[in-house]
């Protein structure tokens, strides 16, 4: 299920979020949406992300993550971790 919607309600209205694979930052909630629709698109249906750990202190958590189609089979070179700021429940910054 893609569910950028709920994912973008989760960021505050300045969210600043950092891509690593993509030049710049990714500022305000239109263009983190516009940022994942365009991820989403470029992926199949059956590609989802799951988190494998989450960890916070602070305003700060950081989560690890892998990629997996459908079936569970994970997909190659598809791992990751990323660190988000979080304030008043909302991600500022990530």
């Amino acid at each position: 299920r893609r569910a950028m919607v709920e994912a973008v309600d989760c960021a505050s209205a300045d969210v600043v979020y950092e891509d690593t694979l993509f030049a710049g930052k990714f500022v305000g909630r239109d263009a983190l949406a516009r940022h994942l629709d365009k991820c989403a698109a470029a992926l199949p249906g059956s590609v989802r992300f799951v988190l494998d750990d989450v960890a916070a202190s602070g305003e700060l958590v950081g989560t690890r993550w892998h990629v997996e189609l459908a079936d569970g089979t994970p997909l190659p070179f598809a791992r990751g971790a990323s660190m988000y700021r979080v304030r008043d429940g909302l991600i500022v910054e990530g």
